[in-house]
């Protein structure tokens, strides 16, 4: 039993991508972007945000970290935001501090810098992708198994995606998008979704370039359906696949 027990823990050990390195630090002051960078193979994992007042020591280390009054000014919904764009990509770049990110009553917004702690995790091997510049359908599909969305974004998150010109542009991004297609399609096996604002929801901080749908998914196999399938194919054979196996 002890042996059973300690199996079942390194599996869940294993099943949690560790860190590659300890939490990093990206320091935005006034007019200047947070952009963070995780190493290749690797995704960004927001850990949480604070503020303080710019100096000149601070804006020039913008990777170590300042310390910070511990009274939080931020708009209730800004981390979350920053989690929508930056987490489970390898790189992003956030909007410059600017005064709707703050509390009406905590003092001048343009002198405050904002520090994002994060952290790397390793990717999963078995991630799929699937793209779609906007008004155009996105497959997600699985052969086998079922779909179980990691992230999904309506808006833009780089710089050449459905686009011509490169561009330097913010990253952003719909706040309800992830949700609409977790909800389409997971526990299936195809999944089409129309990159448009009228399902997926207004980017926010978008200029006028082309936005795109982007999936990250995995296709998951159910255990317990495939054994009792084979279990059962034993007893006696069936002449169908196991098209519930992961649903």
């Amino acid at each position: 039993m002890l042996a059973i027990k300690l199996t079942i823990l390194a599996l869940l050990a294993a099943a949690w991508a560790p860190a590659i390195t300890g939490l990093r630090v990206d320091i935005a002051c006034p007019g200047v972007n947070n952009e963070l960078r995780c190493p290749e193979g690797s995704k960004i994992d927001i850990r949480y945000i604070n503020h303080g007042s710019q100096s000149t020591k601070i804006c020039a280390a913008r990777n170590k970290r300042a310390r910070t009054p511990r009274m939080n000014c931020f708009q209730p919904r800004l981390q979350t935001w920053f989690k929508l764009i930056c987490d489970k990509t390898q790189h992003c770049r956030l909007p410059k501090p600017n005064a709707r990110m703050f509390k009406s009553n905590c003092g001048d917004p343009k002198t405050q810098f904002i520090q994002v702690h994060y952290n790397c995790h390793k990717n999963r091997a078995d991630v799929y992708n699937a793209v779609a510049c906007e008004g155009r359908d996105a497959q997600v599909k699985c052969d086998k198994g079922c779909i179980k969305v990691i992230k999904a974004y309506f808006g833009r998150h780089d710089e050449t995606t459905c686009n011509n010109t490169p561009t330097k542009m913010t990253f952003c991004t719909s706040y309800t998008a992830d949700a609409y297609v977790r909800k389409t399609c997971n526990k299936t096996k195809v999944c089409n979704i129309k990159a448009v604002a009228k399902t997926l929801g207004n980017p926010q901080n978008c200029d006028a370039l082309p936005k795109y749908l982007n999936v990250d998914y995995v296709c998951q196999v159910s255990r317990i359906n495939n054994v009792l399938w084979m279990f059962l194919q034993r007893v006696k054979p069936l002449d169908v696949p196991c098209n519930n196996c992961g649903c």
